[in-house]
């Protein structure tokens, strides 16, 4: 959980003017049989990061609850980059620019 608060926050530092061109898509996921503790540090994670506040629009996709987990075989990091990027295509343009990050990246302050 931690992980993540340091990655969105690092992205927090970024020039405003960037940010607010800017939507961060977070797949929170796991597999239908995952572990009760991991299914609850999920949930965790996504509701303090409900609670936070951001220089960006961040939109938090639920794959990890009992009705949205997914199954084991499609459960990876692999599936969540790619639920990510197709939800990203509805609102890119021509001159959009995707990145992929994981949970515990660290940008520096001129990434963007």
């Amino acid at each position: 959980m931690d992980y993540i608060q340091h990655t969105l926050q690092s992205i927090n530092t970024q020039s405003q003017k960037l940010l607010n061109d800017s939507l961060i898509i977070l797949v929170i996921n796991n597999s239908t049989n995952e572990q009760l503790g991991i299914i609850q540090n999920n949930y965790d994670t996504h509701k303090l990061i409900e609670k936070n506040k951001y220089n960006f629009e961040i939109s938090v996709l639920d794959y990890y609850s009992k009705d949205n987990a997914l199954e084991e075989k499609y459960s990876g990091v692999g599936t969540a980059r790619k639920i990510g990027m197709d939800f990203a295509l509805k609102y890119a343009n021509k001159d959009s620019l995707l990145f992929s990050l994981d949970a515990d990246t660290i940008v520096s302050n001129n990434y963007l």
